[in-house]
């Protein structure tokens, strides 16, 4: 699971702990993986869109998972390979009922995960 620190600034992930399919604390805003690798999304809440960010500084395999409250995908996994550098990929929400959802993005140094509110107009 992750916590965010007192200053709001960075998230840490830790590691060696079970988990269930709700984590305590989830990081918004602008996260990152070791190295630098920044991941950021918007619009948030999303209608149709959602934009990620991807700020990479070494080649990396990523996994996309858009989950609902219980845990359960309500998107087919979208699996990045080769990311590097700047990268801007887009999922649609327009399937998805309005309501609070997470953003599993996971690589080989761990999992970050962000909350997405969807809002339709």
């Amino acid at each position: 699971f992750f916590f965010q620190a007192e200053d709001g600034i960075r998230d840490y992930k830790v590691t060696g702990v079970q988990t269930c399919a709700l984590p305590i604390c989830l990081p918004v805003g602008i996260s990152e993986f070791k190295n630098n690798q920044v991941i950021s999304i918007y619009p948030n809440p999303a209608s149709d869109n959602l934009n990620i960010h991807l700020a990479l500084t070494e080649t990396t395999k990523l996994t996309l998972e858009m989950k609902d409250m219980l845990g359960n995908n309500v998107s087919e996994p979208v699996c990045l390979s080769n990311t590097l550098g700047n990268t801007i990929t887009t999922l649609s929400t327009s399937h998805l009922s309005d309501g609070l959802y997470f953003l599993e993005i996971r690589s080989e140094d761990g999992v970050i995960t962000k909350k997405v509110m969807v809002e339709h107009q």
